[in-house]
């Protein structure tokens, strides 16, 4: 099988679980579309393509990792999964498209790589628990509309230190109450003395133990006793 076509799983609700094989290069659209049983999907590195609504009001999703093959977040893909607390965008993305994260209130921080140039409207309208929004992006990409001005307005923006003056000349990045630099910690360099990762435990942003770090941010505990918030990309 290399691809899964459009509608397949759509609104299969009792569905909780599901693996993909490594085959698979295409997720059609709708295809997991009011699946909201789901809790979590892994997404094989051999997936280049995910059609527009694939997981579209997967309510019960807390989690999903998209490969590094993907360069495209398309239209309406995660829109409406409440739950979705955390989501890891690679550096291959290019392009974040229209109300991708649409009414994603579980996310309380985003993350987005240095690879990304353009942001369409309203991509992550509806997220009313967005407290941060870590853009690694020095040039500032193009994001007319993607966020929503009144929810952005108690929020932080973290951003290249260089870039921060930019960023506060161009909107949708200036109606962030806030906009900070990003710290050595956030870019994990703080994490490492010597070439040696001298971490105790591990933890996601929502407090869950981990056993490694893992790709976004990262509460770490030191083996000194003290803890650290770590981005890594």
């Amino acid at each position: 099988m290399t691809s899964i076509d459009e509608n397949t799983f759509r609104n299969c609700s009792s569905l909780t679980s599901i693996t993909i094989p490594n085959s698979v290069t295409s997720i059609g659209s709708f295809t997991f579309w009011g699946c909201s049983g789901l809790t979590s999907i892994t997404i094989p590195n051999s997936v280049t393509s995910i059609g527009s609504s694939a997981f579209r009001d997967c309510m019960g999703l807390t989690s999903i990792t998209i490969p590094e093959s993907v360069t495209y977040i398309v239209l309406y893909t995660f829109a409406g999964c409440s739950s979705l607390t955390s989501v890891s965008i690679p550096n291959s993305v290019t392009r974040i498209d229209g109300s991708a994260f649409y009414g994603c209130t579980g996310l309380t921080s985003i993350i987005i790589p240095n690879s990304v140039t353009y942001i369409e409207q309203y991509a992550f309208y509806g997220c009313d628990n967005l407290t941060d929004v870590y853009c690694f992006v020095e040039n500032v990409p193009a994001a007319s509309l993607a966020f929503d001005k009144d929810l952005v307005s108690a929020a932080t923006l973290h951003v290249p230190e260089a870039s921060i003056e930019d960023y506060k000349q161009k909107s949708p990045w200036n109606w962030f109450a806030n906009i900070v630099a990003l710290t050595e910690e956030e870019t994990g360099l703080s994490a490492i003395d010597n070439g040696e990762l001298k971490i105790d435990k591990v933890y996601d942003f929502s407090g869950r133990k981990l056993s490694k770090m893992q790709r976004g941010i990262n509460i770490i505990r030191m083996k000194d006793g003290t803890t650290k918030k770590v981005l890594v990309k």
